[in-house]
């Protein structure tokens, strides 16, 4: 339908249209496109699978085919464009045994896919995997020492030990906590109705939109369904009383403290019981819920 002289279209100028009965013919589907750009707009058609791909003259008539579609059998039929224009994600600091299927479940939720992840090392030195495989294996040396006889001084070499592998593997360590950073997401943060769709579909997912009480009746108040679960709550770890016998009868024969091991738990720790507590942990553990790590 196209002259010899009628330059290839490019991908841009292409839509996708995929009917819901895949016995609609390429010729239904010109003409139901033809009727929203004009017939002598199009330039080539082809069948792809269950779907027919049109290409048209401009991508102005291509933005208007996806914003009207088209009517094929008395039925509304989505178009979509064959080019989507695509944004480049960079995901850095991703601990090993994290599989990248698993990455692209979670990025799915963004949007679809245009390639496959590709892979780039980390370029790390021979020398610097060196040094840490040697500190690493003296940790371990000194760690199985110190189970066999209690040092002080092997103590404190351990602890130096720790420190300085912690300085090697300051930024991997980092990346491990996070598990996960995605250094460059553009026009993630633009002010566009997609980027405000996630929230509230984020929102969305998280709140309770009706309830169904003890009596059969549905609600959808937010103070009712409140107060049902606090009631529910309430119930659910309230205590109950039981009998003498029964807590007789289930505490017997469980060991008891003597009195002189009662007062041994009672007394405070000392400077040396708590250092020895905290050199015993592993590198970047915090002992409190401050976060304060024990170096």
């Amino acid at each position: 339908m196209a002259s010899s002289e009628t330059p290839p279209p490019s991908l841009r100028q292409g839509v996708r249209i995929a009917p819901h009965d895949s016995s609609v013919s390429v010729e239904e589907a010109l003409l139901a496109a033809g009727e929203q750009v004009g017939h002598g707009n199009l330039v080539f058609a082809s069948r792809v699978n269950k779907a027919v791909l049109v290409f048209v003259k401009s991508e102005q008539m291509v933005h208007q085919l996806v914003a009207s579609g088209v009517i094929i059998r008395d039925l509304y039929v989505q178009v979509s464009p064959l080019s989507v224009p695509s944004t480049r994600v960079t995901v850095s600091g991703v601990p090993p045994f994290i599989p990248n299927e698993l990455l692209e479940v979670e990025l799915r939720r963004f949007g679809k896919f245009a390639s496959g992840f590709k892979t780039y090392t980390s370029h790390s030195t021979s020398k610097l995997k060196a040094a840490v495989e040697d500190l690493e294996a003296s940790i371990r040396d000194l760690e199985l020492g110190l189970q066999r006889d209690s040092n002080p001084s092997a103590g404190q070499l351990l602890q130096k030990k720790r420190l300085e592998l912690s300085s090697f593997l300051q930024e991997r360590v980092k990346g491990a906590l996070v598990r996960c950073r995605f250094l460059e997401i553009k026009e993630m943060d633009a002010p566009t109705p997609f980027f405000f769709n996630l929230e509230r579909s984020v929102a969305q997912r998280k709140q309770m939109s009706c309830l169904k009480l003890p009596g059969g009746r549905v609600t959808s108040s937010p103070e009712e369904m409140r107060d049902h679960a606090m009631d529910f709550y309430t119930n659910l770890f309230g205590g109950e009383q039981c009998s003498i016998e029964g807590r007789e009868e289930i505490l017997e024969g469980l060991p008891q403290l003597s009195p002189e091991e009662k007062a041994a738990l009672d007394l405070e720790l000392t400077l040396e019981e708590l250092t020895g507590a905290v050199n015993q942990m592993a590198s970047g553990r915090a002992p409190g819920i401050d976060g304060l790590s024990g170096e």
